[in-house]
């Protein structure tokens, strides 16, 4: 499930990607965004797709729906505290689940060596 985790990162980042750029050029005049922008931007789309691939694993949907235990393998590894979720995260509504974000604090921070 590792090459789907990346496969749908990678997809949904270029898409991403795609979206910002139009609307540098349309709406913005060319004017770039904030990394904290992108940054939060970026989680929210990832937020809004996972909620999407769990509401698709509803019963209603028959041999459409996705396996609950298909998204729990790719999702559920870039999950923020991914270890305290109940075994049925995937299909329990009214659980809370977050992307893992990167210390943007962090990131800015030159390196130093010693």
């Amino acid at each position: 499930h590792r090459e789907q985790r990346w496969a749908v990162l990678a997809v949904e980042t270029a898409y991403f990607i795609r979206k910002l750029r139009c609307e540098r050029v349309i709406r913005r005049n060319g004017r770039d965004f904030s990394a904290r922008e992108v940054s939060d931007r970026w989680h929210t789309n990832l937020d809004r797709r996972m909620t999407l691939e769990r509401r698709s694993t509803a019963r209603a949907y028959g041999k459409l729906a996705l396996k609950p235990t298909s998204v729990s393998m790719i999702r559920g590894p870039v999950l923020e505290n991914c270890e305290s979720l109940p075994p049925d995260w995937v299909t329990k509504s009214g659980v809370l689940v977050g992307i893992r974000k990167v210390d943007d604090r962090r990131a800015e921070r030159p390196e130093t060596t010693s």
